[in-house]
């Protein structure tokens, strides 16, 4: 697609006003001072924020960690939050319509089996954070990011009332799992409801009034057509 053309996105305007901004020269600063360096770069940074959360995760233990406060943290994180919220989640289109082969095939699914019990009754996927960021977005999950992100380091740099919290919903080992359940002896489609777990956690995905959602009120809401899923119109320039 893109990446075969040779063509690779920038970041939206949102994350490179944010990078560029006072919070984060001043956390270089500091952080260059702090291990006796003349200058720091992002890019360096990001590089020691990466170290610290791939160590600890196997190890427990990471001295990349120390190199920031516990204040200069929080900012990286919201930095992450940042950028795969509008690179990989809402703040592309794009995203969303790109998921629909996924959304499309457990579609089909859904439909295949419930018209033929005899059809497989597990799949699984593995991918990479890529590929279910923007198919959270496709489910609605984790929509709201409050974009006036200024005013959080005047509040004691709380990022917690987004609900998009990219270690917390993108851990190492994120799962995500679609239970069908059939509910009467009936074999109308109304006997069926679908589960929706994230992290092994009971999530609502959108058009759906809680976890536990009628198939039918599923499928009206992720039916889509074959015509709109052609992923070369979709990526095409």
């Amino acid at each position: 697609m893109l990446f075969d053309q040779g063509i690779s996105l920038s970041d939206p305007k949102v994350v490179e006003d944010f990078i560029s901004s006072p919070l984060i020269l001043n956390l270089l600063t500091n952080l260059a001072n702090r291990i006796g360096e003349e200058k720091i770069s992002f890019k360096i940074l990001k590089t020691i924020s990466k170290g610290c959360a791939h160590e600890y995760s196997i190890e427990g233990y990471s001295p990349w960690c120390f190199l920031l406060t516990d204040n200069e943290w929080q900012i990286m994180q919201f930095v992450s939050d940042l950028e795969t919220y509008f690179t990989e989640g809402y703040g592309r289109e794009i995203n969303e319509k790109k998921s629909c082969p996924l959304v499309n095939h457990l579609i089909h699914m859904l439909e295949n089996f419930v018209h033929n019990n005899s059809f497989p009754k597990t799949y699984l996927y593995f991918t990479h954070a890529g590929a279910l960021f923007p198919f959270y977005s496709s489910l609605g999950l984790f929509a709201h990011f409050d974009r006036a992100f200024e005013n959080y380091w005047q509040n004691n740099c709380n990022t917690f009332g987004n609900e998009w919290r990219s270690n917390l919903i993108m851990p190492f080992s994120s799962n995500f799992a679609l239970v069908l359940y059939k509910c009467s002896q009936s074999h109308d489609i109304s006997s069926y409801k679908v589960l929706t777990l994230l992290q092994e956690t009971p999530v609502t995905v959108k058009g759906c009034s809680s976890p536990f959602c009628p198939l039918q009120q599923f499928l009206n809401t992720y039916s889509l057509k074959e015509s709109n899923c052609d992923l070369n119109q979709i990526c095409r320039i």
